[in-house]
């Protein structure tokens, strides 16, 4: 456009369309030179294991590691962007100032032009329009998330997907999973579950006495005592029996994936 322009013999139209260029040239260049870093906060050096949780609906993310990776960088950390060797301040404060005398100038002088370079003006306008788009189509939350994982050096094998049919199962394997010393799973249990109801209310402590039984280790132990007990039985009616039944089904498969799990991360 710029050089139709000037074989027109359009001068007007041709110095702002070069003008736009040299302008949002340095104005790219600049913002585009500035490095994306994650930041974060320096934990003690006796600081307990930073395992933790994260929910949002129905995802939860079990973060297990150290207090440095999990507490202060995932949970305390924040992106930031660095301009060097630049002074942040005067190299955005100068590239704005440039886009506003661009501005001002093609306003005042674009309506001097011949139609023709006014029509190749508007081209222009146009296509900078549409790459700009494009630009602002790029999906940002995933460079954060390629750099989160560089800066934790994390990869596929380290991280472990599971889709739990039901959120007694999410329940009861986030609890399983995250045991450090002193911890009580009662929080978690009603955060995913807050029903009250004898069904769930007996549930819950099934489970519970399972998980701050320290003698429970094998597998065939935590099976049997997440059974239905002969007084239950005659507690409930048949479609309270179902449901408690269900329950404890959830619940067995949820011990099942973290006795997995667990001794995955010991091979890891």
């Amino acid at each position: 456009s710029c050089a139709l322009c000037g074989w027109t013999y359009d001068w007007f139209c041709c110095s702002m369309i070069l003008l736009g260029i040299i302008s949002n040239g340095m104005a790219s260049l600049v913002i585009g030179s500035a490095s994306l870093e994650l930041q974060g906060v320096k934990s003690a050096p006796t600081a307990p294991p930073g395992d933790g949780m994260l929910m949002d609906g129905d995802d939860v993310v079990l973060l297990l590691g150290k207090e440095e990776d999990v507490a202060t960088t995932i949970m305390r950390g924040r992106f930031t962007l660095r301009y060097e060797p630049w002074d942040e301040y005067a190299a955005i404060g100068s590239c704005s100032l440039l886009l506003v005398a661009q501005l001002l100038a093609q306003l005042l002088l674009i309506p001097q032009g011949t139609f023709f370079g006014q029509i190749m003006f508007l081209s222009s306008l146009a296509a900078s329009w549409a790459y700009n788009l494009y630009l602002s189509s790029i999906d940002n939350e995933h460079i954060q998330e390629e750099l989160l994982l560089e800066a934790l050096n994390l990869n596929e094998q380290h991280m472990r997907t599971y889709s739990l049919g039901t959120r007694t199962t999410a329940a009861v394997f986030a609890c399983l999973m995250l045991q450090p010393p002193g911890f009580e799973p009662e929080g978690i249990i009603c955060k995913f579950i807050p029903n009250d109801t004898p069904v769930w209310t007996t549930w819950r402590e099934k489970v519970l006495g399972v998980m701050r039984d320290q003698k429970v280790c094998s597998q065939d132990t935590c099976y049997d005592l997440l059974q239905m007990s002969d007084q239950e039985k005659d507690m409930f009616k048949p479609n309270d029996q179902k449901l408690l039944e269900n329950l404890l089904e959830d619940a067995r498969t949820a011990y099942e994936l973290a006795v997995n799990e667990k001794l995955w991360l010991k091979c890891g």
